[in-house]
């Protein structure tokens, strides 16, 4: 079956002029599938092509809140057209990252445009991909009013505690893990990955970002997930074999568009 790399860049500029190696080292490891993340429209078109080349390839298109400067809500439409690639299986990654220096102002761009882009999720009948930092409180509240009408939610990268994704959950989420699970001090982590229902549970790199403890320092890929994978089946107390088929089947589930 292999492994499904839920939530990965590979139009990332730390990845230019090497993609169709990754990809390859990916399959070598066992990763056959690979979620392609786009956070900008520029971004999107380039997903788009890089999966409808490659097999075993898909795309997410949508728009990242640190794009609030530089986002033009015109650009939505021109998003909207994308949405019927056979190759586009999600809108996002979207959603709120509140780093220290955010703004009040800026807050309340992230949540419009966050919405925006939920719209687009409900005429467009797909999946959305989540990026949550800082703004579970804003996030759980945005989501809670739609979440009846959307087709799936995937909360990418999670790193909250098990309170949050225990109300998440209510909400029907899935939750995306990776290389962060490794992590010596990430013990709060690793406790909701123990608790975490089997039927929300993902994989997923963010490469070329957080490489998993043994990586740290270098850049990530999707051949690493592996590495986080031993991890969770180890918190877990399953073999890899049955967390491999368990997470590749929430995938597809998920993602209805994929086809492996």
């Amino acid at each position: 079956m292999g492994w499904i790399d839920a939530h990965c860049h590979l139009e990332d500029p730390g990845f230019e002029g090497e993609v169709e190696m990754v990809i390859r080292r990916a399959r070598e490891a066992g990763v056959t599938g690979m979620i392609n993340s786009a956070g900008n429209l520029e971004e999107s078109r380039k997903a788009i092509e890089t999966a409808s080349k490659y097999e075993g390839v898909w795309a997410t298109i949508g728009v990242h809140p640190d794009e609030i400067n530089n986002f033009q809500f015109s650009m939505l439409s021109q998003l909207k057209n994308l949405t019927n690639h056979k190759k586009v299986v999600a809108i996002g990654e979207t959603g709120l990252d509140f780093r220290a220096d955010t703004t009040l102002e800026e807050k309340q761009m992230q949540i419009e445009l966050f919405k925006f882009n939920i719209a687009l999720v409900v005429e467009a009948r797909l999946p959305i991909v989540v990026h949550c930092r800082n703004a579970f409180d804003d996030a759980f509240r945005v989501l809670s009013t739609k979440y009846k009408v959307l087709r799936g939610i995937q909360m990418h990268c999670w790193t909250g505690s098990w309170e949050w994704a225990e109300k998440f959950l209510g909400l029907g989420c899935y939750m995306g893990f990776g290389g962060m699970v490794t992590y010596r001090k990430n013990e709060e982590l690793r406790e909701v990955v123990r608790l975490m229902p089997e039927e929300r549970l993902l994989l997923e790199t963010d490469a070329p970002y957080l490489a998993p403890q043994a990586m740290r320092g270098s850049k990530n890929e999707p051949a690493n997930l592996i590495e986080a994978a031993k991890t969770i089946a180890r918190e877990r107390e399953m073999s890899l074999d049955k967390l491999e088929k368990i997470t590749t089947q929430n995938a597809v589930k998920l993602f209805r568009r994929m086809q492996i």
